[in-house]
């Protein structure tokens, strides 16, 4: 969403990311916000104007094959790219 406030036609986007359940059972949900943070990065949109939470307990967790990783979509390992990484998070565990 554009806000008002900065200079003339200047777009100033927010975006606020949730992942808002925890435990490995809910994966897709951490790889999912993780994903969305890097695609917005990469749109042009700041680290500052990023708002991320999420319980941040599913790439660490022991059911976990790739630990320290998530991946939001299955390839063939040629093409895996891990969305965690470079992930910033700005509220983490009870805070979510």
């Amino acid at each position: 969403a554009a806000l008002a406030g900065g200079a003339a036609g200047e777009r100033r986007e927010w975006a606020v990311l949730v992942a808002g359940s925890r435990g490995y059972w809910n994966y897709r949900h951490h790889a999912d916000v993780c994903h969305a943070y890097h695609t917005l990065r990469a749109r042009g949109i700041p680290d500052e104007r990023i708002i991320t939470m999420m319980y941040d307990d599913v790439a660490a967790a022991l059911q976990n094959p790739f630990q320290g990783s998530l991946y939001n979509r299955p390839t063939d390992g040629s093409d895996a790219i891990d969305v965690y990484k470079g992930c910033k998070k700005d509220y983490t565990g009870s805070d979510v």
